[in-house]
């Protein structure tokens, strides 16, 4: 009798423990600019075990649903570096996580150029040259024109003004496609890294199948990981826009951003702070 009711007693421990475990809770995330310690407001949060993620309101709060097995969150937004934080046990029993995001600062000599504002920074001046040497397969979108828009999202520029290029929707996120269609891809099986076009396909591992051709993402000539959200961009902060939709049109200097130039590329510059 004794044995039995110890066995019981196990069982249900180890019962308990398995629903502790797989319980979800809200984590607050807290965003703070490390700098001046302004909320951010438009930050990305995400759970790197489960992809789990949200954006930070006004105030840079967030709230996200995680249980026990998500160790690690990013947080990014643009202008700053991202920053990975560990939940710790202090974390878990506060039930709030304090992110302080540094300003991903550039260092730029200022150009002087006659009949140009002074501005203008050797990022912009690459810019206009390529567009006053623009030929056919590239899109510019210059400053006049975002000033003048009231287009609230970048995705809105490229579904209105754009040849080549066509928006799919991943997961909520709208993703810059090749409007040449499809490219074959050997599935290698479901949930691959961090790519999260690999979860909807339907194939069988090892088979070849069709996938959207994603243009690559660069901000101020750093590329960004796949599936990047152009929401995260503000319209009023962009100086410049090119687009390639192929990758026969792409400059030289930036057509080894890695497999996806293939599909085309999208070149985003922004006005200086």
């Amino acid at each position: 009798m004794l044995l039995r009711t110890l066995i019981l007693l196990l069982v249900g421990s180890v019962s308990l423990v398995a629903q502790e475990r797989d319980a979800t809770s809200a984590l607050w995330i807290d965003v703070r600019d490390a700098t001046t310690g302004r909320a951010v407001a438009g930050a990305r949060v995400e759970a790197l075990e489960t992809r789990r993620r949200t954006t930070t309101d006004s105030a840079g709060m967030a709230s996200l649903a995680v249980d026990s097995s998500q160790k690690l969150l990013v947080v990014s937004r643009l202008g700053f570096r991202p920053d990975t934080s560990v939940l710790t046990a202090a974390v878990w029993s506060a039930g709030l996580l304090a992110v302080k995001l540094l300003p991903a600062t550039q260092v730029l000599e200022p150009v002087a150029v006659a009949g140009t504002s002074p501005a203008m920074n050797a990022m912009m001046l690459e810019f206009e040259g390529r567009r006053k040497r623009a030929a056919g397969g590239a899109t510019f979108i210059g400053p006049a024109q975002f000033e003048k828009s009231a287009l609230p999202r970048i995705t809105d520029f490229l579904r209105r003004g754009v040849q080549g290029v066509t928006l799919v929707d991943s997961a909520g996120i709208l993703l810059p496609a090749s409007s040449r269609g499809a490219m074959l891809r050997l599935n290698q099986g479901p949930a691959l890294g961090s790519n999260p076009m690999n979860r909807r396909s339907s194939g069988r591992a090892g088979e070849m199948e069709r996938v959207h051709c994603i243009l690559r993402v660069a901000v101020d000539g750093v590329p960004k990981e796949w599936g990047f959200d152009l929401r995260l961009i503000d319209p009023r902060e962009v100086y410049g826009m090119e687009v390639y939709a192929g990758p026969s049109t792409i400059p030289a200097q930036y057509q080894s951003m890695g497999r996806d130039g293939y599909c085309g590329l999208i070149l985003i510059w922004t006005r200086p702070r």
